[in-house]
């Protein structure tokens, strides 16, 4: 299913608004799915739109994630319908292509996630850790310079 189709990763479904792709399972876009489902990877682009999905990540505004698919209407096996109390309930058995893996500001379903890849949350964990460093250096180095006062008198 992810090797034979040509996915685009989009800012809400919006195909105008790609951020990346896996044409096959090659591409900018990493797809994999596990025992727990479809997971999708890639790094923003340096572009206004990669920077204004970062923004809303970093943010907390987008937190959720779709994907959009097909099934071969011509297997049996693809979906089963089921009634229970007047309502309609669709299974999805087997996708046929993947279309689109989007972050969503409403997702059809709430229990998907998105969020910034760790290595970002490392990034800024180290620039803390930098920031840190340079105090310590900074508090040094006017220690320094006051002792130079006190042996210049």
């Amino acid at each position: 299913m992810v090797d034979n189709s040509d996915v685009f990763a989009c800012f809400n479904h919006d195909l105008n608004r790609v951020l990346a792709r896996s044409d096959r399972g090659e591409g900018s876009l990493k797809l994999t799915v596990d025992e727990v489902g479809l997971k999708y990877e890639f790094d923003a682009p340096h572009t206004a739109l990669g920077d204004e999905l970062l923004e809303y990540l970093s943010r907390g505004d987008i937190k959720k994630s779709s994907f959009a698919f097909y099934i071969d209407p011509d297997d049996p096996e693809a979906e089963t319908w089921e009634s229970k109390d007047g309502t309609y309930f669709r299974t999805i058995n087997k996708i046929a292509q993947i279309a689109d893996v989007s972050p969503v500001w409403n997702p059809a379903y709430e229990s998907t996630s998105v969020s910034k890849r760790a290595a970002d949350m490392v990034a800024g964990f180290e620039k803390e850790k930098i920031n840190k460093i340079y105090d310590k250096l900074d508090t040094k180095m006017n220690e320094v310079e006051e002792l130079a006062e006190l042996d210049k008198k």
